[in-house]
């Protein structure tokens, strides 16, 4: 047969940051994590955490063993992308020779995806920022790519994951401008051409309006790089996503090889033209119960044994560009194959919001694209309008713009810099410094990842460089405060939401510190971070969501706004999440003087929140809530 399967698997944590520590801006950050023990299932074993993230990176230790012997011939056969924070963490748990082991997965069966640190959606944020984390995210994957793509003409194709694969035009060009820019100022990756493809899934496709016609080399054309694109079949993904542990490996296998024969392409076949069928799911499902590694071991095995091929996708791509396989006459290159991809769409929008099959980005704005009308969702017994996320995300942006202009500022007026190009490349390359364990764990020689290394060719060495870092610093922590998952679930009181708050705030204390206290722009700041997170409940009529329409009408009201952003543990505290976040990281954080000035109630400005509903089933010391114990 000519069919080949490009099986990819996607890796992030959110973490459980609860505050984050006032240590050297010349090294990684430290942070203090939640404190809520449990006992989670990772591959068939009770695994203990002290928290959800501890937990599941126990996990991340099978991998190596897992995936490193898939073939006995040096081929790439399934792809990896994972966050760069989560592999910051993993390090910080292990150590950097156990983080060095995990990466030599990419050794020899596994090709290396890249994905933009944080995991923020970059389609909800400014299109400085989204230039800026593609930068970021070239700059440390490049690294990796030295060590582990090789030399030879296969490996200079490289392919991106997209946070939650939200999708616009413009994102898209943000990651292939940074990614032209990489290779315009890198000699040797100029000469070698590389090639970009991004990996999406079938239902954010517009054009090709077949799914067979997805199997062919289908791109895009953003300015003037060709990129191209992939779509994973969703209901074959799931099997291995969602199977269950009383599955065997063997009829885990017959269900997929008979639906990928379900979709066998005769007219492809026929004429002996090589097609890939992308299949993908999060890389913790190799480890959500004890049967899912021999499952995806034995499938991978038996997808040959079947004639079929399991092949990464820039080997895929290689075949066909090379001529090592046949094309259809213009595959890859005319305008039946140009793709057209639906924007802000997605992988894992609510499945029941889908309009004619396709996806959007309800599940993080909580507004649908078709009508722009706000929804809800049940939870329990109750519907909980989704309105919180709209105040959230707007929330987030105006901070993030704040940071950003006084970052901005201070920098310049340290260094005299004036061009905010020379300014934002000094923050890209401040990740050498923030993300300095995966630099370190692949041999990147440690006198680069020092402040002079990065600042000499950019903002100079001139200034206060301590006050220059922490500038740098804050920025990031912005950058982390704006990570998906916050918005991800249906209520707002979580431990995600609550980390992303104490990123966030952790950025306008820093500031406030760098202004000094009582001048005019750090009372500025204190009263952003009164109005903003402090107040947040009451940012209804500011923001103007009233003006907002509901599906059902009641979804954009006060009451509706009130009820989805109050506290869900009111026996512990009855502050909502982010008020609860930001006086917990004032409290620790603040400037005295400030601090003095907030009101609040010490036993309720903890660390606590509700749980996750899809973390649920973990065997929680504490069942009744997310707890922080002290």
């Amino acid at each position: 047969m000519y069919l080949n399967v490009g099986y990819h698997l996607h890796g992030y944590q959110p973490g459980d940051v609860v505050l984050i520590e006032d240590s050297s801006p010349f090294e990684p950050i430290r942070y203090v994590e939640r404190q809520s023990p449990l006992s989670l299932s990772v591959a068939g074993t009770e695994v203990y955490g002290r928290n959800w993230t501890d937990a599941v990176l126990n996990g991340y230790k099978l991998f190596p063993d897992a995936l490193k012997k898939l073939s006995e011939e040096k081929e790439k056969l399934v792809s990896i992308d994972i966050e760069p924070f989560t592999l910051q963490m993993y390090a910080n748990k292990f150590g950097l020779t156990a983080l060095l082991e995990l990466l030599s997965i990419f050794d020899k069966n596994v090709d290396f995806v890249s994905t933009p640190p944080f995991h923020t959606p970059l389609t909800l944020m400014h299109r400085i920022e989204q230039e800026l984390l593609s930068k970021i995210m070239w700059q440390i994957h490049i690294s990796l790519f030295e060590k582990y793509k090789g030399e030879g003409d296969d490996a200079q194709i490289y392919g991106v994951w997209l946070p939650e694969n939200l999708y616009t035009t413009e994102v898209a060009s943000s990651v292939t401008d940074a990614f032209a820019s990489v290779i315009y100022h890198d000699p040797n990756l100029r000469t070698k051409k590389p090639r970009m493809y991004f990996i999406l899934d079938k239902r954010q496709f517009i054009q090709p309006a077949y799914e067979h016609y997805l199997y062919s080399l289908n791109f895009t054309e953003l300015a003037d790089t060709k990129v191209f694109l992939f779509g994973r079949i969703p209901e074959l993904s799931d099997i291995f996503a969602f199977n269950k542990s009383d599955v065997s490996p063997g009829e885990f296998v017959s269900e997929v090889i008979a639906k990928l024969r379900a979709r066998t392409d005769n007219s492809k076949e026929m004429e002996h033209i090589e097609y890939l069928i992308t299949l993908s799911s999060d890389l913790e499902s190799l480890v959500s119960n004890g049967l899912q590694i021999e499952k995806f071991r034995t499938l991978m095995h038996d997808l040959k044994k079947e004639d079929m091929h399991p092949m990464a996708i820039s080997a895929y791509i290689y075949r066909k560009l090379k001529g090592i396989c046949k094309k259809w006459p213009g595959e890859g290159e005319t305008e039946e194959f140009k793709a057209k991809v639906k924007e802000n769409s997605s992988w894992s929008d609510y499945a029941d919001m889908l309009i004619e099959g396709k996806t959007s980005d309800t599940r993080w704005t909580g507004m649908r694209r078709a009508d722009g009308k706000v929804v809800s969702r049940k939870v329990g017994k109750y519907k909980v309008s989704q309105i919180w996320k709209q105040g959230y995300n707007q929330m987030l942006y105006i901070a993030t713009r704040c940071v950003r202009n006084n970052v901005f500022q201070i920098i310049s007026m340290e260094t005299g810099v004036k061009n905010q190009d020379v300014i934002s490349n000094f923050l890209v390359l401040y990740n050498r410094i923030y993300f300095k364990p995966i630099y370190l764990a692949v041999g990147v020689d440690k006198s680069t990842l020092t402040y002079e290394h990065i600042a000499q060719d950019t903002i100079g060495l001139s200034g206060n460089h301590e006050k220059i870092a922490k500038c740098a610093r804050a920025y990031y922590h912005i950058l982390a405060a704006n990570r998906s998952c916050s918005r991800f679930w249906d209520i707002i009181d979580t431990r995600v939401t609550f980390q992303s708050t104490v990123y966030a705030v952790q950025s306008i204390i820093d500031l406030i510190k760098l202004y000094g206290v009582g001048t005019p722009p750090a009372d500025t700041l204190f009263k952003f971070f009164t109005t903003e997170f402090l107040n947040f409940r009451s940012n209804y009529g500011r923001y103007g969501l009233g003006a907002l329409y509901g599906a059902e009408g009641w979804e954009v009201t006060e009451p509706a706004w009130l009820s989805a952003t109050q506290s869900y543990i009111p026996e512990v505290s009855t502050y909502d999440v982010v008020r609860r976040a930001a006086i917990f990281t004032a409290v620790h954080n603040m400037p005295s003087e400030y601090l003095c000035r907030i009101q609040y109630e010490k036993d309720q400005a903890c660390a606590d929140t509700a749980h996750i509903s899809g973390e649920l089933h973990g065997k929680w010391e504490n069942m009744r809530y997310c707890e922080h114990r002290k």
